[in-house]
């Protein structure tokens, strides 16, 4: 059948990084289904291209396609298609940042799926769940959640789930400050990645494995690592995920005090998180733009930017982005002098991290503190804070932190 031979075209096209052209191939196959009064087929081909739209940060588009699949699922009592489009139409709103809409989405399809004997469809829908609850700052639940689908994934040999969770779940674990376990799921991801030859699973563990190395004080490898994500997701086509690696490598840039190379890298991610309004990722880049123009002396710049990520993550639901926004602005205002607010707003992050179990921002919080009190002149203080924040930090293996609490022991 005709239909059919485009369906297989568009996954061909798909695994060589050629979305356009395999969005065309699965758009070609909905209308000659249509034309044939296949609904089903029809609806799969809507589904399958709103997956390519999804993959391009094209949200709406894909959104619209998923709710149009939906629909004739539902009319012809397609339960388990339902479910792949109920699933996707949680992932699309989790991206966006509407969390009770994406985890609404979510336990329909956790329903259908243990319905149906699913026992991957569970799994999946466990694993989404878990993101919605990372990112509303559950972090106890989110790991729970993700342990409970990565066991069901290992039980009815999904590799591809298996490896994506274990990603979602080390990230998780970087959030909790567990980073030796954190890296034991990385690797075991990215092994799993390399030997189902899933690329695009390969570009998001190898950007998971270079963020936990930036974390650890490895700055070299975690390049590496970035840029084959960034050459991966480039080759893929992938211009939202093209983002996140070029996020990644400006906040390593940053560390390794390539000022221009940061900026270059973060003004390309904000422009694509803008264009495919993922806010949170927007405040968060701003907010690490801001950081790194007034390393380079743009002070006045650096301001603005802060100030504006402050001004949006107000609106974001999302604890990670407010830090991001509240420290870079902390960071301005040290540099103008302004220490009580420099201090009012590392603490509050300090104290919020705390309750909510980010180990990692507790740790920038703690260093921001302490370069609010070497700047002020505060200096004896400043040191015994940086002494305790430096034992800790190497305890629990945080070396890039480590680093920068050395150099304000001795300030």
């Amino acid at each position: 059948m005709v239909a059919q031979s485009r369906i297989a075209e568009g996954w061909d096209w798909e695994r060589l990084g050629e979305l356009d052209k395999s969005r065309a191939a699965f758009a070609e196959a909905h209308d000659l289904f249509a034309a044939a009064g296949d609904r089903r087929g029809a609806a799969i081909a809507s589904h399958l291209t709103g997956d390519i739209f999804y993959d391009q940060g094209k949200y709406a588009e894909a959104n619209r396609t998923y709710e149009s699949a939906l629909v004739i699922f539902r009319e012809i009592g397609d339960q388990r298609d339902a479910s792949r489009s109920l699933n996707n139409l949680g992932n699309v709103a989790n991206d966006i940042g509407d969390f009770p809409k994406a985890m609404k989405y979510y336990e329909q399809t956790l329903a259908i799926d243990r319905e149906t004997g699913s026992k991957s469809g569970v799994a999946g829908a466990l694993g989404n769940m878990a993101n919605v609850l990372d990112s509303m700052s559950d972090l106890s639940n989110a790991r729970k959640k993700n342990e409970e689908g990565l066991a069901m994934f290992r039980e009815v040999g999904d590799q591809r789930g298996t490896a994506s969770t274990l990603g979602n779940l080390g990230n998780v674990l970087i959030e909790m400050g567990e980073l030796t376990a954190a890296r034991q799921r990385l690797d075991e991801g990215m092994d799993i990645q390399k030997q189902t030859g899933y690329r695009r699973g390969q570009a998001y563990a190898l950007n998971n494995l270079a963020d936990l190395l930036t974390v650890s004080g490895d700055f070299s490898e975690a390049r590496k690592l970035a840029e084959q994500s960034l050459a991966l997701r480039k080759e893929l086509g992938e211009s939202t995920n093209v983002a996140f690696s070029q996020q990644e490598l400006g906040w390593i840039a940053f560390n390794e005090a390539r000022l221009t190379d940061a900026e270059s890298y973060l003004r390309g991610a904000t422009q694509a998180f803008q264009n495919a309004d993922l806010r949170d990722n927007l405040v968060s880049c701003n907010a690490l733009l801001a950081r790194v123009l007034l390393a380079a002396g743009k002070t006045a710049e650096a301001g603005r930017l802060a100030g504006a990520a402050q001004e949006m993550a107000k609106s974001r639901p999302s604890r990670p982005p407010q830090f991001d926004a509240a420290l870079a602005l902390a960071s301005v205002q040290t540099a103008e002098g302004k220490f009580a607010d420099a201090t009012k707003a590392a603490q509050d992050v300090l104290n919020l991290a705390t309750r909510y179990g980010y180990v990692g921002y507790q740790m920038e919080s703690r260093l921001m503190l302490v370069q609010v009190l070497t700047r002020s002149g505060k200096l004896s203080q400043a040191r015994a804070q940086a002494g305790a924040l430096q034992k800790d930090a190497r305890a629990k293996g945080y070396g890039r932190i480590e680093r920068e609490a050395a150099k304000l022991v001795v300030h």
